[in-house]
Formats: C-alpha cells, sequence, structure tokens
C-alpha cells in the first residue's frame, strides 16, 4: 500500500500550478531535472529555475521498506520542521517551497524538499578560507555565528549539523548582513542532555575553525557563545578539542 503526501507553503501555490507540479509525481519527476549540485548514495541535489528565481530540489532515497523509518518523519521533513523552529528564533533560513514523500506501508520510499535559493551568498568554508581577509570583518562574523548558535541552545534547538559548509553569508558588503542555516535534516528542538547535544554541535563547528581560523578566533567565538550558558556546559567546553579527534579522527589544534 502506497501513501503520498505534499505540503506546498501558501506563497508558492500559484508559482507551482503555473509550471504544473501539482501533486506528488509531477514533483517527483521535477526532482529528477535540473543541474546536480551535490550526490550521494541516499540523496541528490539539484538546481533549478521556477518561475523567475533560482530553487533546490533535495531529494532522499530510501530502501525497500526501510524499518529505520517506519511512521517516523522523513529527513525531508524534519528539515523542514527544523526550519520552521530557526523562523521562530528570529534566524535566517532558507524559504522552504514545498515538502513531499512516498511511503509504503508506513516506511518512506522517497522524500523531497524543495526551497528557494538564497541569491548571491557563500558559505562559511569559502568565506575563511579564501574571501575574508579583513581581521574585522572575520570577526564580526565569528561573533554573529557565536550568538546564533546560543541562541540555538537556549531555546532548545540543536542543529547536528552545525558545520561552515551549512552556513551562508551574503557576498555583498552591507552593514545590514545575516547568517543564513541550511541543511539541518538531523536537527530536533527536544534534548534528554541538553548539554551533550550542545557540544556535539560546538564539536561540528571546532572542526572546521581548526582548519580554517587562528586559535584566538576560536576563543572569541567561545567568549560570544558562553556568555549566555550556563555553568555546566562552560565546564565542559575546555574538552571539544578531544571531542573533536574521538569524533572524527584527527588531531586537534594546541590549546
Amino acid at each position: 500500500m502506497s501513501r503520498c503526501r505534499l505540503h506546498v507553503l501558501a506563497p508558492y501555490h500559484d508559482d507551482l500550478r503555473a509550471a504544473g507540479l501539482t501533486d506528488t509525481t509531477a514533483l517527483r519527476a521535477f526532482a529528477d531535472q535540473g543541474t546536480v549540485v551535490s550526490e550521494a548514495s541516499s540523496l541528490v541535489l539539484r538546481h533549478h529555475t521556477l518561475a523567475n528565481y533560482g530553487t533546490y530540489a533535495k531529494l532522499y532515497f530510501y530502501g525497500p521498506l526501510d524499518p529505520h523509518y517506519f511512521v517516523r518523519p522523513s529527513r525531508a521533513w524534519r528539515e523542514f520542521r527544523s526550519y520552521e523552529h530557526l523562523g521562530r528564533m528570529g534566524l535566517r533560513c532558507p524559504d522552504v517551497i514545498c515538502v513531499a514523500e512516498q511511503r509504503q506501508f508506513g516506511c518512506v520510499r522517497w522524500a523531497l524538499i524543495v526551497t528557494r535559493e538564497i541569491p548571491a551568498a557563500e558559505n562559511l568554508l569559502d568565506f575563511f578560507g579564501h574571501t575574508a581577509t579583513d581581521t574585522m570583518r572575520r570577526a564580526a562574523v565569528i561573533r554573529r555565528l557565536a550568538e546564533a548558535a546560543a541562541r540555538m541552545h537556549n531555546r532548545g534547538f540543536f542543529h547536528r549539523t552545525l558545520r561552515f559548509r551549512n552556513t551562508l553569508i551574503p557576498q555583498a558588503d552591507s552593514d545590514a548582513w545575516e547568517l543564513y542555516f541550511i541543511d539541518c535534516p538531523a536537527g530536533h528542538a527536544w534534548s534528554v542532555s541538553p548539554v551533550h547535544d550542545s557540544l556535539f554541535d560546538l564539536v561540528c563547528l571546532y572542526k572546521d575553525f581548526h582548519a580554517l581560523c587562528r586559535p584566538e578566533e576560536w576563543s572569541l567565538f567561545l567568549d560570544q557563545y558562553s556568555a549566555t550558558r550556563d555553568r555546566d556546559l562552560r565546564a565542559c567546553m575546555a574538552g571539544i578539542p578531544d571531542r573533536c579527534r574521538r569524533r572524527f579522527g584527527e588531531r586537534p589544534a594546541p590549546e
């Protein structure tokens, strides 16, 4: 028994209707077209043009009758919910156009999330690795990133893939810039161990800081982040380099 589910966000009903994307069959075909941006064994991300703007369609694949996702939300639906949580916190993320999935006997077969492209933006891997040479500009971005991470964790939300590649910044010079957080299908807004989940996100960030930033920039991040965090977490933060080594198998930077 097969069942399809589709949710279209109100601002995009007319655009999808004009493109003939009114059901899961049409959207599934749409997801198979476009320019491949990235591809893995269980997902493919493609860029498309819809109406007069760019979009990204992320299609997740599942094995036949995968019991891990029996009744449980698909990764596409979890990513949609994560963006809802981020939006309620006042943090920027992609506009979701629609989310869809097909299940067979309660198990997900495929799931799709379509988001609007964030124009003229680059991820923080490129920003810190190639673009940003001005010390003050780098420090401003680090402070903004720390404030956003602290806000997530203070509100009980954990990204779980909080990496430089999943954080975007507009390329244009402007005083009104904001960070955008993307690609969070593992995000969740509850935790039996908030300290552990907070540290998980920080370890992911530390890996990128270690590769692309100076030690004093990591210290700046920690100072800004810890300003609004509780004492128990601050006591654990000194062990982040060791946690990074255990998780990623890499030698951490000297403390």
